[in-house]
């Protein structure tokens, strides 16, 4: 997994921390912010609210961070800064509980309305600290979507935390992902079998992902109806919910990840048999040693995998494999049911490990 995931780095803060939004309110500060400011003030307001919700405490409201940290997190000048605050005041989204003195900062309360942010409710948001401060020293989501400087798409990526299948640690499938895409053909054939312990899967066809412009998440069809090209990509040339997508894709937000699956093809997430992620480097590992193996039996594996879409390297007891591809958030918190799903994997990892001692071994015994 890239080292900006929020799993897998040194920075504990980001890796383990996580603040707390209310979705209803985050919803009410987008849609009044379009309102009343302009676009870039908008941006500024809500990354100031995020900024200010990552500083706080255990309780998850409280906090000291101000105008400084605003401006150190989110890239956004002083007095702009002190302005967002201000506006957030007004609006009622903050509180000040203690105002600046002497050396010392402000102290702000954020306003969750009657929802308790330490308890489990569907209106409650959990976001990485990463978001806010940064992973490894690279620059924050939250400076790059301010520098993009749009409002939408930097309301819809926080929402989209709101929107995690938590086993899968991927978007919601039935928001985005091939397993709504019916006509895709994902099963995967066997292409190699290396001493009936590790097989190679793979298939030709690429997955095609597909997303319903019009989702619990967000009404992508009333920036279309409208021939609003809000979510254009320059890069891609897509625009509506596509357009979305790419842009955060271009932002380094977001990453597409294959799932190798047990079984027939899902058309539910709940259907879905997860394997292991496809084309990570352990995969890489496995196969190139199959395939240097392969050269000894005079098999050109190892030169054709490249040429496959999609292949994984499983134990030979699986019959049926099929691929899924999804979404994922690259800055991600440890918590949820992913944990059990990456200590599955882990598993699967050392008994492929045992088959390859096994296999090496095989190869040793056969005369040069």
């Amino acid at each position: 997994m890239s080292s900006n995931d929020t799993n897998q780095t040194s920075n504990k803060q980001a890796r383990d921390g996580f603040f707390v939004i209310s979705m209803t309110a985050w919803e009410n500060l987008f849609n009044g912010a379009m309102r009343d400011v302009s676009e870039s003030e908008a941006v500024r307001t809500m990354a100031a609210y995020l900024t200010l919700c990552c500083g706080t405490g255990g309780d998850h409201k409280t906090t000291s961070w101000s105008a400084g940290a605003i401006r150190k997190y989110a890239g956004i000048s002083q007095r702009p800064a002190e302005r967002a605050i201000k506006l957030l005041e007004s609006l009622g989204y903050i509180d000040t509980v203690k105002k600046a003195e002497k050396n010392k900062l402000p102290i702000y309360k954020i306003d969750f309305a009657d929802n308790n942010p330490k308890e489990q409710s569907t209106d409650n948001i959990f976001v990485p600290n990463g978001v806010v401060t940064g992973v490894n020293g690279e620059e924050s989501p939250l400076k790059r979507l301010v520098k993009y400087q749009d409002p939408y798409v930097l309301y819809l990526f926080i929402r989209l935390y709101g929107f995690q299948d938590k086993y899968l640690d991927v978007i919601e499938p039935s928001i985005v992902s091939t397993v709504i895409n019916k006509d895709n053909d994902l099963d995967a054939m066997e292409v190699y079998n290396e001493q009936g312990l590790l097989k190679i899967w793979a298939t030709e066809d690429k997955s095609n992902l597909s997303a319903y412009p019009v989702s619990k998440f967000y009404d992508f069809k009333s920036h279309d109806d409208n021939d609003d090209e809000r979510f254009y990509c320059e890069r891609t040339e897509n625009d509506s919910v596509f357009g979305f997508f790419s842009i955060l894709k271009g932002l380094g937000l977001l990453n597409e990840v294959t799932y190798a699956c047990n079984g027939d093809r899902a058309y539910r997430a709940d259907e879905i048999d997860f394997i292991c992620e496809v084309g990570t480097e352990k995969q890489k590992a496995l196969a190139g040693a199959i395939g240097e193996l392969g050269e000894l039996k005079h098999s050109s594996i190892g030169e054709e995998l490249p040429y496959y879409e999609h292949y994984v390297v499983l134990p030979s007891t699986y019959r049926k494999i099929h691929f899924q591809t999804f979404y994922q958030l690259r800055y991600r918190t440890k918590l949820g049911e992913a944990r059990n799903r990456y200590s599955e994997e882990n598993a699967l990892y050392k008994t492929m490990a045992q088959s390859m001692n096994k296999i090496f071994k095989t190869y040793e015994k056969q005369p040069q």
